[in-house]
């Protein structure tokens, strides 16, 4: 007759799922348990195996007594957050929206609308962690591009170099402008 014994009854498995330095896979290897029983006994047992934060602490909003954390959740985008402290993606989200971080909070406030006004497109998503394709998108939405090219089309130099045979780069260069821009031009006018 077989009798079965578990292997929390091992010590140095007690001490080892305790240990945080070692990775969950490293300790089912050398006591020859699968590693997601491992990581159960981890989680039930011992320290988790990763440093999640709980989601009781981000709604009682006590993760912000840490200056470190609420600095990092201010600068660093949700992916960051992720890799550098382990947390989930709903509990990185709450605690940005808890500070007013979030996407839309960005896209409404003043600073963003001067930002995209005044600034280039790489600029503007530098300074507020967004994606280049959003802020294209709000600088259309605002008429940034547009206007500046309506004033172009109106301003004698710049058509006279469009029609001249300079290079489309060098003009766009010279008066602030793409070199499709110019090419859409002359195209229209037929040459």
């Amino acid at each position: 007759m077989q009798t079965y014994t578990s292997i929390l009854d091992n010590a140095g498995f007690r001490i080892a799922i305790l240990d945080v330095t070692r990775k969950t896979a490293e300790i089912a290897l050398s006591y020859n348990i699968s590693e997601s029983r491992c990581r159960q006994l981890r989680q039930s047992h011992g320290r988790p195996c990763n440093h999640n934060m709980r989601y009781g602490i981000v709604m009682s909003k006590r993760w912000m007594d840490n200056a470190d954390w609420v600095n990092d959740v201010r600068t660093l985008r949700c992916k960051e957050l992720i890799a550098k402290h382990g947390w989930s993606m709903p509990s990185c989200v709450e605690m940005r929206r808890q500070l007013g971080v979030g996407k839309q909070q960005i896209l409404k406030s003043k600073a963003f609308r001067e930002a995209v006004k005044s600034r280039t497109t790489d600029e503007v998503a530098a300074m507020f962690g967004l994606g280049l394709s959003v802020v294209s998108k709000y600088r259309i939405r605002f008429g940034v591009g547009k206007r500046r090219n309506d004033a172009l089309i109106h301003n004698d130099d710049f058509m006279k170099a469009v029609r001249s045979d300079r290079q489309a780069t060098v003009i766009a260069k010279d008066f602030g402008c793409s070199d499709t821009y110019v090419r859409m031009l002359r195209k229209a006018e037929g040459k």
